[in-house]
């Protein structure tokens, strides 16, 4: 997908979050899925939520050097930006969550119980953003629409623990898919510049900095225990992926 058809989705998308955000229904919506998700595994939730913290997703990410090995670049971009926009908003818009404007003991609660600095929802923002990566950096297939699912399960998920409302999660995925949009099209613009070599030096440094994070990721607290050993797993494939892939690309420059 074009990055310009990108960025004017996700600026209706934010939009639609402030709409929401204005509205009684962003309450009334997070009570309906919030006790909706209370039926199904603290332990289900708690994974999904897991996959939107900055560190898995760069496991994640990790995985995907098989097949776009440019997106570790423009997520390394989309990070930062991602991180600055989420807090920066975060301060200015001053929105309590959930346990901060209703009595916790009218909600499903899973993990730490948060009540300050609800807008945007910054797990749904890193997922979105990767999501944003994938989707402009390549003709979709198969695995671009089940990264789109996982991210809006992530957003799901922020719900359902308790920790966000509706538009935190829509202006979350509505900024992530504006990052990763802008970042992928920066890398591409940055790599085109370059000789072949210094692409694949490049690549090849920001694979050990991933190598190295993704091993950092296994002492990360998520602050979601029934969801480390999804975490740990995670962990060791962005290493042995990052690992595997350097030492592939090393026997095979040209590959």
């Amino acid at each position: 997908m074009k990055w310009t058809v990108s960025i004017w989705i996700a600026s209706a998308a934010l939009l639609a979050a402030l709409a929401l955000q204005a509205s009684p229904w962003n309450a009334s919506v997070f009570m309906i899925v919030n006790t909706w998700g209370a039926q199904w595994s603290a332990v289900l939730w708690s994974c999904l939520t897991i996959l939107g913290d900055t560190w898995v997703v760069l496991a994640l990410l990790a995985i995907g050097l098989w097949w776009q090995p440019q997106a570790l670049l423009a997520f390394a971009l989309a990070v930062p930006l991602a991180g600055a926009i989420s807090r920066l908003t975060k301060v200015i818009s001053q929105v309590p969550r959930p346990a901060g404007a209703l009595d916790p003991g009218s909600f499903h609660i899973i993990g730490p119980v948060l009540e300050f600095h609800a807008f945007p929802s910054g797990h749904t923002l890193s997922a979105f953003a990767l999501v944003g990566v994938l989707w402009a950096g390549r003709q979709i297939r198969w695995f671009g629409w089940w990264a789109l699912g996982v991210a809006a399960g992530v957003g799901l998920s922020r719900i359902a623990v308790g920790a966000h409302w509706p538009a935190d999660v829509v202006a979350g995925a509505a900024l992530g898919w504006m990052c990763g949009s802008l970042t992928q099209a920066w890398g591409k613009l940055w790599l085109s510049r370059q000789s072949q070599a210094h692409q694949d030096r490049n690549l090849r440094w920001l694979a050990w900095a991933c190598l190295v994070l993704c091993a950092w990721t296994f002492q990360v607290d998520t602050h979601y225990p029934l969801a480390q050993p999804l975490q740990v797993t995670l962990a060791a494939i962005g290493v042995l992926s990052c690992a595997w892939w350097l030492w592939r690309t090393k026997q095979s420059p040209n590959r």
